[in-house]
């Protein structure tokens, strides 16, 4: 990112020798009175910290506003010392979710939690502009009570979940203070595939679960594709049978049920249906 990208989010903060105040200096300058609060904050030239959502260009300016720096500091009780690690805690999150408030909003499950173990979060606004240039901005900072509820109201309208580490995940809907229901907790755990999903989408690879368990033994879903439509799944068994895949359309018609007649059988079946889609 150019110094005048910079320069047209916030001048002051580019010096003439071509310096760049850091985040950190930002806020103690803000804290001593001597930051020029008509601009906003620059976190970062990127917002790579958040890469992990697909949602997000990371190569926009991470920014923050003067007010919103100053809301979590007395109203959450937050100071400039951790605000100041925010892209950290960013880029070493948990997950994040699309929130139910904002369409271009997210949510970030921070790794870290306050004195009575409520998370942080970190909430995201995706389509800021200052001046000219396009930004991701931090919109807040705080401990989220009832954080549960909040993941299963979010589950439930079929937002989007984005996880960069399901190990986390796992281990904190397992934890006795976040009461999920099955099909959330199963998708936020390891046994699940997708590091990107919602509702509908792990609803319809339960119901696949469940009706491919007792099938030749167990099956792994390993791929999909979609074409007019319709969709295609292929399993591979997790056994040393004798049959290593199964391809199936979203009605779990069998297609094939061996690497030998994958390619075949898929072409059949699609020229049969007068459908037109390349393996």
């Amino acid at each position: 990112m150019s110094d005048d990208t910079i320069k047209n989010i916030n001048k002051t903060i580019v010096h003439e020798d071509g310096k760049i105040d850091s985040f950190d200096k930002q806020l103690i300058n803000l804290s001593g009175g001597i930051f020029d609060v008509r601009f906003p904050l620059v976190v970062s030239d990127n917002t790579n910290c958040l890469s992990y959502i697909s949602t997000i260009n990371e190569s926009k300016p991470l920014t923050m506003m003067v007010s919103t720096a100053i809301k979590i500091r007395e109203k959450h009780d937050i100071g400039f010392a951790y605000v100041s690690q925010v892209n950290d805690l960013l880029k070493n999150s948990i997950m994040a979710f699309e929130s139910l408030k904002h369409d271009t909003s997210v949510i970030v499950l921070l790794d870290d939690y306050d004195d009575i173990d409520d998370p942080m979060i970190a909430v995201c606004r995706t389509d800021k502009k200052v001046g000219y240039v396009d930004v991701n901005e931090i919109t807040s900072i705080y401990d989220r009570e009832r954080f549960s509820s909040l993941l299963q109201r979010t589950y439930n309208n079929n937002c989007t979940f984005f996880i960069n580490n399901k190990e986390k995940t796992e281990q904190i809907v397992n934890s006795f203070q976040f009461q999920v229901l099955d099909d959330l907790k199963f998708a936020l755990s390891t046994s699940y595939d997708k590091y990107s999903f919602n509702k509908c989408q792990v609803e319809q690879d339960l119901l696949l679960n469940v009706e491919f368990s007792d099938y030749l033994g167990y099956w792994k879903r390993i791929d999909q594709t979609e074409s007019n439509g319709s969709i295609y799944y292929c399993f591979e068994s997790k056994d040393d049978s004798s049959y290593p895949f199964l391809v199936v359309d979203e009605d779990l018609n069998v297609l094939c049920e061996s690497f030998e007649e994958l390619e075949d059988a898929v072409e059949n079946y699609l020229s049969e249906n007068e459908l037109d889609m390349s393996i």
